[in-house]
C-alpha cells in the first residue's frame, strides 16, 4: 500500500526553506581573487617534472592537497611528485632544503601552495516576513501567519574565509612563472573540497597557457 503525504506547507514555511537552502549554498565554494603570469614565460622544460608542495601544518590536509593537485596534473599527462613522497617528506625550511627536494624529485618546476590567513565575519540575518494582503482579510488567515512571524527570530552566522597563495616557479632560472590567491568560504577539508580547489588552480594555469589545453 502506498501512503501519500498530503501535508500542505504554508507559503511562509516554503519561502523560509528556500531561503535557508540559498544561504547554505552561498557559504560553499572556492574562487581565485587574484592571478598573475609572466608575460615573457619561455621554458619548454617547465612541465617535465613538477614538484607539488603544500605548506600546511596539518599533515593530513597537506597530503590530501598534494595528491589531489597531482592527480589533476597527471590527467594532462604531466609527471608530478608530491613532496610528502620524497625520502625526507618534511622539507627543511631553507634554500638548501628545497634544493635537495628539487634534486631528489628531478623537478623542472615547483608548484607551492601556502596558507595565508582565515578571515572571520559575523553575519546577522533578521526575521523574514512574508505577509501578503489576503491573509489580513480573515481572522483565521491572519492569526497563524502573524504568530509565526512574531516568534521567528533572526539569527547570526559565522562566516570563515580561508585565503591561500599558490606559486609556480621554474627550476631553470628560479623565477616566478605564475601566482594566484584563492578564497574558500567555510571550507570543510574533504576530498571533494580539495579537488574543487585543485581544479580551479589547474584551470587558471591552462587559461594562462602554462599548462596544455
Amino acid at each position: 500500500m502506498i501512503h501519500r503525504d498530503n501535508t500542505v506547507f504554508p507559503p511562509w514555511r516554503l519561502l523560509g526553506l528556500a531561503f535557508v537552502v540559498m544561504v547554505l549554498g552561498s557559504c560553499a565554494g572556492s574562487r581565485l581573487t587574484a592571478t598573475w603570469s609572466d608575460p615573457d614565460f619561455n621554458d619548454p622544460d617547465l612541465l617535465d617534472e613538477v614538484l607539488v608542495v603544500g605548506m600546511f601544518r596539518d599533515e593530513t590536509i597537506r597530503r590530501l592537497y598534494e595528491d589531489s593537485l597531482a592527480d589533476h596534473l597527471r590527467e594532462l599527462s604531466i609527471q608530478v611528485t608530491p613532496s610528502y613522497r620524497l625520502r625526507f617528506s618534511e622539507i627543511e625550511p631553507s634554500s638548501e632544503g628545497l634544493r635537495q627536494a628539487v634534486k631528489e624529485a628531478g623537478a623542472t618546476s615547483v608548484l607551492m601552495t601556502r596558507y595565508l590567513r582565515t578571515n572571520t565575519k559575523e553575519r546577522y540575518y533578521p526575521p523574514t516576513y512574508f505577509s501578503t494582503y489576503p491573509h489580513y482579510r480573515t481572522m483565521y488567515g491572519y492569526f497563524p501567519l502573524a504568530y509565526s512571524e512574531v516568534y521567528q527570530a533572526g539569527y547570526t552566522e559565522t562566516v570563515k574565509t580561508v585565503v591561500l597563495e599558490s606559486n609556480l616557479y621554474s627550476v631553470q632560472n628560479e623565477n616566478l612563472v605564475w601566482s594566484a590567491r584563492s578564497e574558500s568560504i567555510n571550507p570543510v577539508m574533504t576530498r571533494s573540497f580539495v579537488d574543487e580547489l585543485a581544479q580551479i588552480i589547474v584551470d587558471d594555469l591552462r587559461t594562462n597557457n602554462i599548462l596544455p589545453q
